[in-house]
């Protein structure tokens, strides 16, 4: 099993495992359901965000695949989009 480093950002520290590309593919593909999701909810980012008690720029980074958010991000994700936690990751 890979272990990866914690390293400095110029937002603080993070995990290296993002830069791995099965964790980066994987994110990639959250964030492409999440916003499909959103889609087909006909919501706005803004109220999306607003559902899930996250910032937009937070939502909009998710969207983007710029974050690796947290379980507890994810489960407030799926409560806003009225969908189980499952189906953000059913492509």
């Amino acid at each position: 099993m890979a272990r990866y480093a914690r390293t400095k950002s110029k937002k603080g520290s993070r995990s290296s495992a993002r830069d791995n590309p099965a964790v980066a593919a994987a994110i990639a593909r959250l964030a492409k359901q999440i916003k499909e999701l959103r889609g087909e909810k006909a919501l706005t980012q803004e109220a999306a965000a607003e559902r899930a008690k996250l910032d937009v720029k937070h939502w909009q980074d998710l969207e983007a695949g710029k974050t690796n958010p947290t379980m507890a991000t994810l489960v407030g994700v799926a409560r806003s989009l009225g969908v189980g936690i499952e189906r953000l990751f059913c492509a």
